[in-house]
């Protein structure tokens, strides 16, 4: 796994702390990219890498919880 993405509500502090938290990068703000309710909405893409140092914890926790297998190479 390269590179794992995840994009959020721009008002949703409490998801990108959470994201910032476990090691993902902000990368920036989508711009009126979605319409929810008849209202366009601002939301904030977030990146973590296979080279950022909390990526390997990561993916490890990620996969115990879903009980996925990874082979990462070296």
């Amino acid at each position: 796994m390269e590179r794992l993405e995840a994009i959020v509500d721009a008002e949703n502090v409490g998801s990108q702390r959470v994201l910032e938290k476990v090691g993902f990068q902000r990368e920036g703000v989508l711009r009126k990219y979605m319409i929810l309710k008849g209202k366009t909405r601002d939301l904030v893409m977030f990146s973590l890498l296979s080279s950022d140092p909390k990526s390997r914890l990561f993916v490890q926790s990620f996969c115990f919880c879903f009980n996925l297998y990874v082979i990462y190479e070296s």
